[in-house]
């Protein structure tokens, strides 16, 4: 048990993360939920995508048989940017952002734009 520092019981502890809705153990929870929601994350072809930023944006997608796909998009960097994620289909007509509220999104020229905050991920 870490007694001392930033990072003992005083000041981190489960309990006080749960009762916290943007707290790290509640957003890793909502992670693994979704990741178990779409079996492309570990049943798909894993395939690393083009983009408008390829030394700062790392994205990837998995696609499964039926042809339905996740993508992921990480900011590699501590600044915030804008992104277009080209993809290898052109049959993808929208997406949804699994990790935010927005709404479905229309695909225009078989590319994804994105804003990613600092070290953010889509």
């Amino acid at each position: 048990m870490i007694d001392k520092g930033a990072f003992s019981y005083r000041k981190v502890n489960a309990q006080a993360q749960r009762r916290d809705p943007n707290s790290l153990l509640n957003n890793l929870e909502r992670m693994i939920r979704t990741r178990k929601e779409y079996p492309e994350f570990s049943t798909g072809t894993y395939c690393v995508l083009e983009t408008s930023e390829p030394t700062k944006i790392f994205a990837h997608s998995c696609q499964d048989e039926n042809g339905n796909a996740v993508i992921a998009a990480h900011n590699l960097t501590e600044a915030p940017i804008k992104v277009v994620i080209k993809l290898w289909e052109k049959t993808f007509d929208h997406f949804i952002h699994l990790f935010d509220e927005r709404p479905n999104e229309k695909i225009r020229n078989s590319g994804i734009g994105l804003e990613l905050a600092g070290f953010g991920f889509s």
